[in-house]
């Protein structure tokens, strides 16, 4: 809006080519700029539809459509375009002539405009079908995997995996100094949550680790991305010479909380939007099992990117390899329960079962002999454990449907 302002009052202010009758020109600005107003509508109706849709269908979780960034920059664009207009038209009513320039530009936003118009549209269009929205929702899965855990079983080159910089949030704390128990090693500082209930997203922990460094100190962090953050949690144990020396506070600069889940270091988010999709089409309401076996499918899919993926220890090291940082991390039967764990509770189809039995039965192969075991714990703990490999019914021959007739 800034630069339309100036842009505007500019290019009104200048002549640039051939003249044109002022009256002329604020006609059509103000044309223009009331015809760009009322294409906020078209966002807007947009957006008011799609969110709701992808609530009430699909998650109430997903907000990719409502993130998306030409839903954001369309908004812009056409405000931009309208402050132009208008700065634009004030600017060449006070001259006695208007250059072909300024007409040229307003014609020219407005294209920009209805291009942008046209490319949300095809993007609601992908948000309110199921294809899509599953396969945004696996890739943004598979791109935070590969993100937090780089490195293969074969390799112990896993690396720290410190955040990207950014906005993080501050919230009043306490402290209490503890002389024992498990988390305090022996004697530590704790810092609780006294803000309102949030969502952590993100943890620095490049600069979590940097700040323990220079303070000589170690912390457990006790909660990891995806957890709420409720009044009196504990979220850090800090412990070292100068921990308490250390204004609680610059402790959790380095926690960024909102109140929504993000894809950005949450490697199960991925599979609770699944899980959310299809537990919703499985409802009695719904009851499409086809959806269900596809949400099952995907969530199969970003397990076989962590089959072969060192998931690490859950500790951060600084650069002389001392570790200062210890954080939650989930293990290899997490992310299965994860995964399938909610399906298993409501399978109530053998096309359902089939699809989780297939998914473990592929994973089981391609994984090594510890994760294998892992699965074939996870599946005897289904309560289809007695049942056969592949849950598919075979027909019945002509021979016994005549003996079942006689």
């Amino acid at each position: 809006m800034v630069g339309g302002l100036a842009a505007g009052v500019l290019l009104g202010s200048v002549d640039l080519g051939p003249p044109l009758s002022p009256a002329r020109v604020v006609q059509l600005l103000a044309g223009i700029a009331a015809g760009l107003l009322s294409l906020f509508g078209i966002v807007y109706s947009v957006l008011f539809f799609v969110v709701p849709f992808a609530a009430t269908s699909q998650s109430p979780r997903l907000n990719l459509f409502r993130r998306h960034p030409l839903v954001w920059h369309s908004t812009a664009a056409l405000a931009g375009s309208a402050v132009y207009c208008i700065a634009a038209g004030f600017a060449v009513a006070s001259r006695d002539r208007a250059s072909v320039g300024v007409a040229v530009v307003a014609v020219a936003l407005v294209g920009a405009a209805f291009a942008l118009i046209v490319a949300l549209q095809g993007v609601a269009f992908r948000f309110v079908q199921l294809a899509p929205v599953l396969d945004q929702i696996s890739s943004r899965g598979e791109a935070v995997l590969d993100e937090l855990f780089p490195g293969h079983l074969d390799s112990t080159d896993g690396g720290a995996g410190g955040g990207a910089d950014g906005t993080v949030a501050t919230a009043p704390v306490d402290v209490e100094t503890v002389t024992d128990g498990p988390d305090a090693a022996g004697g530590g500082t704790v810092v609780h949550w006294r803000e309102r209930p949030r969502v952590l997203r993100r943890v620095d922990g490049a600069g979590l680790v940097e700040f323990l460094r220079e303070a000589d100190a170690t912390a457990v962090l006790h909660v990891s991305p995806g957890a709420r953050l409720r009044h009196g949690d504990r979220v850090l144990t800090v412990s070292g010479a100068t921990a308490l020396a250390q204004p609680p506070a610059r402790l959790l600069r380095f926690l960024d909380a909102g109140l929504e889940r993000s894809f950005e270091q949450d490697p199960a988010f991925a599979f609770r939007l699944l899980s959310d999709i299809g537990l919703r089409a499985l409802s009695p309401a719904v009851n499409d099992h086809a959806t269900a076996v596809a949400a099952i499918e995907e969530s199969g899919s970003l397990l076989r990117v962590l089959v072969h993926r060192d998931l690490g220890s859950g500790r951060l090291c600084d650069s002389e390899g001392t570790v200062r940082l210890r954080h939650p991390s989930m293990t290899w039967p997490d992310f299965l329960r994860a995964g399938f764990g909610e399906f298993v509770e409501v399978a109530s189809s053998t096309l359902v079962r089939d699809a989780v039995c297939a998914e473990l039965d592929a994973l089981a192969a391609m994984a090594n002999p510890a994760r294998a075991a892992d699965v074939a714990a996870f599946r005897s703990g289904t309560p289809w454990a007695d049942r056969p490999e592949r849950l598919r019914p075979v027909p019945a021959s002509d021979d016994n449907d005549g003996q079942q007739r006689g």
